[in-house]
């Protein structure tokens, strides 16, 4: 928060607020966070588990879309005495939705029991953060890791790598963060984002290389029956029967991230705008739960359209009324986009204009922050 919004908060009390987000997320779904039997993305990896015990690989039959390197770590945590080993597969997922929840909220206000409010509230009724608990999904934990290596690798650049490293580990949303961290220009000259994308490089390829499923995975991943469900621009290619072409479009837009950062972010705010939308825009495979990422994007959004409007005066206010109006369709359009199976058998306009609004939202934000940031000031989000 800034210094005029009020004193700095104190490590303990960050940790507080998330802790007491935990605890309100936990009750409220306390009885998908507890199951001892798997979930439903989890059913995909206790098939994956029990086909690598049996010496065959996981993804010979396309329902196992994960790195092979989860795989290992579910090996290990079935060496605990656990009820279930998704148990704290599903811990570090709640962590990860309540750090996002709280660091989104610091943008919209610097009242601390405001923010918690608002990140209990949406943390309660959004569809995206129901769907990703009730399937055991662990876009949230990779979500969570993701924010926290953008904010934290000045002070840390070994901290914002391992942290990025870990995110592609155990599922790969993060490659445009990369990508957007090392061509993004920082305003305080120095190498740090090199060193924390170095690092990152090298915790995710070191143990993924000498896994032998990699090849099996990296070729599984693009022509997956998933891309046909997702509400990415990649679902496009499914509706025109060009799935082949995931790859050739991933790496086209990762193309497009790069260049945008290295033409337009200088600072904290537009480097969150471009890596956000672009991780959930270059993956291929994005549901309504892993939209949950972009929540950081939507508040600066939205805080930069509520202090255009406030500093308007005479006819242009109107205008600005419109603009956060605006902002507000695109915030609801991936707060209540589709789920993964709601829309995969309509007709084909359905699908089209389902798709579209989820889809394009994320680069309208973001374009949006790149081209008026500087009409609000910098907040300090919620790990100060």
């Amino acid at each position: 928060m800034t210094a005029a919004a009020g004193q700095r908060l104190a490590w303990w009390q960050h940790a507080m607020a998330v802790a007491a987000l935990v605890a309100a997320i936990a009750l409220r779904f306390h009885s998908a966070l507890g199951s001892v039997a798997p979930l439903g993305d989890e059913l995909a990896q206790e098939g994956a588990f029990r086909q690598v015990a049996a010496g065959q690989s996981p993804y010979v039959d396309g329902g196992y879309v994960y790195p092979p390197s989860l795989l290992r770590l579910g090996a290990a945590l079935r060496t605990l005495p656990l009820a279930s080993p998704f148990l704290p597969l599903r811990a570090l997922s709640l962590l990860g939705l309540a750090a996002i929840l709280w660091i989104a909220t610091a943008w919209l206000t610097a009242n601390p029991w405001l923010r918690l409010a608002l990140a209990t509230f949406y943390a309660v009724l959004a569809p995206g953060v129901r769907q990703g608990i009730e399937f055991g999904n662990l876009s949230f934990a990779v979500g969570g890791m993701i924010v926290l290596a953008l904010l934290v690798w000045e002070r840390s650049a070994i901290a914002s790598g391992l942290l990025l490293g870990a995110s592609l580990l155990v599922k790969p949303l993060a490659p445009a963060a990369l990508v957007a961290l090392l061509f993004h220009r920082p305003q305080r000259r120095g190498h740090r984002h090199l060193l924390a994308v170095a690092i990152a490089v090298a915790a995710a390829a070191l143990p993924l290389l000498a896994d032998p499923e990699l090849g099996a995975f990296l070729r599984h991943g693009s022509g997956s029956w998933v891309v046909g469900r997702t509400v990415s621009l990649h679902r496009f290619l499914a509706l025109a029967d060009a799935r082949d072409g995931a790859a050739i479009l991933t790496l086209v837009l990762l193309a497009v991230v790069a260049a945008v950062a290295r033409a337009r972010v200088i600072d904290r705010e537009q480097l969150l705008a471009v890596a956000l939308a672009g991780c959930v825009t270059v993956t291929p495979v994005v549901w309504n739960h892993t939209l949950v990422l972009t929540l950081p994007l939507q508040a600066i959004a939205i805080a930069l359209a509520m202090a255009r409007y406030r500093a308007a005066t005479g006819p242009g206010r109107r205008w600005r009324r419109w603009e956060v109006v605006g902002i507000a369709l695109a915030v609801a359009a991936l707060t209540f986009a589709e789920g993964a199976t709601g829309i995969d058998d309509r007709g084909l306009a359905l699908q089209i204009v389902a798709t579209l609004p989820p889809a394009l939202a994320p680069a309208i934000l973001a374009g949006y922050v790149l081209r008026f940031r500087t009409a609000i000031p910098a907040r300090e989000p919620g790990i100060a």
